[in-house]
This record gives structure tokens, C-alpha cells and sequence, in this order.
């Protein structure tokens, strides 16, 4: 039987204007990613973040750019 997958990616901005708000941001990522691993177990959960201080993407070494962004994956 075939089954729909749904993907969730959160493009989170954690740079300094966004310092106040993480811990509020956080509580609500956290909840999203729970409901979806505890009711949609099958679907996929993305995370990206810029404004980071470190550099950890696939296009910074590809073609150069994307500084202060990274990416999180479970592989």
C-alpha cells in the first residue's frame, strides 16, 4: 500500500538580531518535530541554519558561497 511522505524543513535565522527569540523559536521547532516523529513517523524533518558563525554546506566548497550557513542531516 502506498503511503504519501511529508517533508518538514525549517529554515531557522539564529544570527544575533535573532538572539532574544531563540529560546521561544526553539520550545516551537521542538514541538513541530516531536508531533511529526511521534504521529508521521515516516516523514522527514530538515533543518537549516543561517546566520551561524560556522560554515558547514555543500556550495561553500562547490561554488564558493554561502558563508555562515548551515546544514544538518542525519545521513
Amino acid at each position: 500500500m502506498a503511503r504519501n511522505k511529508e517533508a518538514l524543513l525549517l529554515l531557522l535565522d539564529v544570527g544575533p538580531s535573532m538572539h532574544p527569540a531563540l529560546s521561544e523559536i526553539e520550545k516551537v521547532c521542538s514541538m513541530l518535530v516531536q508531533k511529526k516523529l511521534i504521529y508521521s513517523k515516516y516523514d522527514e524533518v530538515g533543518i537549516v541554519l543561517f546566520g551561524t558563525e560556522d560554515t558547514n554546506n555543500e556550495l561553500t566548497t562547490e561554488v564558493g558561497g554561502y558563508q555562515h550557513v548551515v546544514i544538518l542531516k542525519n545521513t
